[in-house]
């Protein structure tokens, strides 16, 4: 599985489509995962070079051990 690391935790990516194709970053809402955009992947896909992230706390990264606020998500 494909990690970076950010704020000392594990983050989970996908990244699909053909590498010479335009980006598109789909980021999560709350309570979302990379997951939630499996049904849309198959058609952008053709098209651009699909990146998905697992924010912290969310689906496959690893989860924070104290409390925080939503800002660390855009720190990362």
């Amino acid at each position: 599985m494909p990690f970076i690391e950010a704020n000392n935790k594990q983050i989970y990516y996908v990244i699909q489509g053909p590498p010479d194709a335009p980006v598109l970053v789909l980021l999560n809402g709350l309570m979302m995962t990379t997951a939630s955009w499996n049904h849309l992947v198959p058609e952008l896909e053709k098209h651009y070079r699909v990146v998905r992230i697992d924010m912290h706390d969310m689906g496959q990264s690893q989860k924070m051990d104290t409390n925080y606020q939503h800002d660390v998500q855009v720190e990362a």
